[in-house]
């Protein structure tokens, strides 16, 4: 079961006047639609990255991401978290463009991407062991339960997708079990929603650091 994760009325409601005001203002010259999905992927992908803590700064986060660049003592693990996720973003849209409904092998090939290079023994399965949340006072579910749980997530998402507004009912699959090792996936996915209209949208991680290049730090390119 999906938990009660409801969102406050005047966030709603500010949610709601931002999406007329961009309904509104379409259709976007192609030029423009490219610069708003380029800006909204950079800062999606850092901010989701961040939040796991990945050290790339937003700059380093668009160096790696749109020219192809490595960033010189940094591990290729938060290297991939950035080439992943801006896969994964690329994946959501093409499913969503199908208007194909949520599925379990959706969400296992979303995790695929997420984990692709930096655990590939995980990547797209479901946990086999247990695992807790450091600093967190809840459990995580045990691992033989992870299956039925994103099935009934599945379930409930059929139940209420055209019954709940699109905020209301991201911010409630935002629990959704698939995995407790990847809250990216988690970012991802709660914001799919299979018709015309729905909004993407992602939480800033304004304590991140947004750091520059320290002076000696080199930029190579990627093999």
């Amino acid at each position: 079961m999906v938990s009660d994760m409801a969102i406050s009325e005047r966030l709603h409601r500010s949610i709601s006047g931002k999406k007329r005001e961009l309904d509104r203002r379409r259709p976007f010259p192609p030029a423009v639609l490219r610069r708003l999905t380029e800006e909204f992927t950079l800062e999606w992908t850092y901010n989701s990255n961040a939040i796991e803590g990945n050290t790339l700064s937003l700059r380093e986060t668009e160096l790696v991401m749109n020219r192809g660049l490595t960033i010189g003592g940094e591990s290729l693990r938060e290297h991939f978290e950035v080439v992943n996720h801006a896969e994964a973003i690329a994946f959501l849209e093409a499913f969503v463009q199908k208007k194909t409904d949520l599925s379990e092998e959706f969400i296992c090939g979303l995790h695929r991407i997420i984990l692709k290079n930096i655990d590939d023994l995980e990547a797209g399965t479901y946990r086999r062991h247990t695992v807790r949340i450091v600093g967190a006072t809840h459990i995580p579910p045990r691992a033989t339960k992870v299956r039925g749980l994103v099935s009934e997530l599945i379930e409930w998402y059929e139940q209420h997708a055209h019954l709940k507004p699109i905020p209301e009912l991201a911010a409630e699959i935002l629990s959704g079990p698939a995995t407790s090792r990847q809250r990216r996936q988690g970012t991802i996915r709660r914001f799919y929603r299979p018709v015309s209209g729905a909004i993407p949208y992602h939480l800033p991680q304004r304590s991140a650091p947004r750091r520059e290049l320290p002076r000696g730090k080199r930029l190579h390119l990627t093999a």
